[in-house]
């Protein structure tokens, strides 16, 4: 993934009332905590 690039789009599908992202950071397979990258 480059600096800039699109990675998502949001949207209302899935039931939601309200336009909504859901998104998770793997590291070898596995889900990790994203608050230490939300700061890069």
């Amino acid at each position: 993934v480059r600096a800039g690039q699109p990675i998502a789009l949001v949207g209302t599908s899935g039931g939601q009332g309200t336009p909504s992202l859901y998104f998770e950071i793997r590291r070898q397979g596995q889900a990790v905590n994203p608050l230490p990258w939300l700061g890069r």
